[in-house]
C-alpha cells in the first residue's frame, strides 16, 4: 500500500479548524427551546433620541405693519401692541380698534379679525384692562390683560406690560408685550 501525503493550505487548514471549533449555545441550532437569550453580560445598547418636530398645526403670531392693517380695514383710534424689544412702533402683534370690538393679531402669515366676546376692569380709550376675543369661526381665542402706564401728551396712554394669551385646539401661546392706546 502506497502512503500520501496532504499538503493543505493555511486557508483550508483554518477552514477545516473553524469547522471543528465548537460553538457557543446561542449560536446552535436546536428544536429544544431556548431558556437563556442572553448573549453577553454588556449592558443594553441606549435608544438614539430623536428631536421633537414641531406640530403641522404650530401655532405661529406674527408682527404686522400699519399699512398691513389699514389694507385689510383696520387701523384707527385703539390700543396698538407691540414686542418689547421694539424701540418704535413699526410693527405691531396686536391691535384693538374701536370698531364694536374688532381687533387684529396675524396669525400663521395672515391678518385674521376678531370680535371681543368679553370686558372687564378699568376703561381707556374704548379698551379695557382685561378682554377676551374669539375668531369668526371660534377657533381661536385671545385673552389680553394689560397695566397702564403714563398719560401721554395728547389723548393716549402708554401700556407699560400686557399678557396676551393665544389659544387653538389645546395649544397656547403667550406674549408680554407693551404698547399704547389712544386716538
Amino acid at each position: 500500500m502506497k502512503k500520501s501525503i496532504l499538503l493543505l493550505s493555511p486557508v483550508v487548514l483554518f477552514g477545516a479548524l473553524s469547522a471543528c471549533v465548537a460553538l457557543p449555545p446561542s449560536a446552535r441550532v436546536s428544536s429544544q427551546p431556548v431558556t437563556n437569550t442572553s448573549l453577553s453580560s454588556s449592558p443594553a445598547p441606549t435608544p438614539t433620541s430623536i428631536p421633537d418636530l414641531p406640530s403641522p398645526r404650530s401655532l405661529k403670531v406674527g408682527e404686522f405693519t400699519f399699512q398691513e392693517l389699514n389694507a385689510v380695514g383696520g387701523g384707527g383710534c385703539g390700543m396698538s401692541l407691540w414686542k418689547p424689544t421694539r424701540e418704535r412702533v413699526p410693527k405691531l402683534v396686536f391691535f384693538n380698534g374701536l370698531n364694536e370690538g374688532e381687533m387684529w393679531m396675524k396669525i400663521d402669515g395672515k391678518l385674521v379679525k376678531f370680535q371681543r366676546i368679553a370686558a372687564s376692569g378699568e376703561e381707556f380709550y374704548g379698551q379695557t384692562i382685561a378682554q377676551t376675543f374669539q375668531n369668526e369661526d371660534k377657533t381661536l381665542r385671545v385673552e389680553v390683560s394689560v397695566a397702564l402706564g403714563e398719560k401721554g401728551e395728547i389723548e393716549s396712554i402708554a401700556i407699560s406690560s400686557a399678557t396676551i394669551r393665544i389659544e387653538r385646539a389645546g395649544e397656547v401661546i403667550e406674549l408680554s408685550p407693551i404698547g399704547d392706546a389712544g386716538c
